[in-house]
């Protein structure tokens, strides 16, 4: 990260990718960007204007899935849990509710990813610069019993 530049990782999606290792390609002649995860959760929520700058981002609700069943490993997947933690911190009743909804639509194995990485979610290690898991429990546990009363 350059000190005063912006990170954009909400760029668009594709709603035919239904699986994880699917990439997403973004071509144009200024930037070329793959990603992996399943952007087909993702719903385009009200820019930010930084500047006059307007930039999409994401609803809450479907970045929180596509953050808890796209398979990460290691010091990266607990960084995105950690942002599962940050997103609930900041999430409202209507975004927690509208994840659930969605949650209900989502194939069996990718509701169970969800319900176990929630569960990893409470033991984790504090990162500088991140919420702490620990202050946050009862977050975490109000979103796993609501997951699992989802669940058909």
């Amino acid at each position: 990260m350059t000190p005063g530049l912006i990170e954009v990782n909400f760029v668009g999606n594709d709603r035919s990718i239904r699986t994880s290792d699917e990439p997403y390609v973004l071509e144009n002649d200024r930037l070329a960007r793959m990603a992996f995860g399943l952007p087909s959760l993702l719903r385009e929520g009200p820019p930010l204007e930084i500047e006059g700058l307007r930039l999409p981002v994401p609803r809450i609700a479907g970045l929180l899935f596509e953050k808890l069943v796209t398979e990460r490993r290691g010091r990266k997947g607990d960084r995105d849990l950690l942002v599962v933690l940050g997103l609930l911190v900041v999430a409202t009743e209507p975004d927690l509710s509208e994840a659930v909804d969605e949650l209900r639509g989502l194939p069996r194995e990718l509701r169970e990813a969800a319900r176990s990485n929630l569960a990893i979610l409470s033991p984790l290690e504090p990162v500088d610069g991140m919420p702490d898991p620990a202050a946050n429990r009862r977050r975490v546990a109000e979103l796993l019993g609501r997951v699992e009363a989802a669940a058909p």
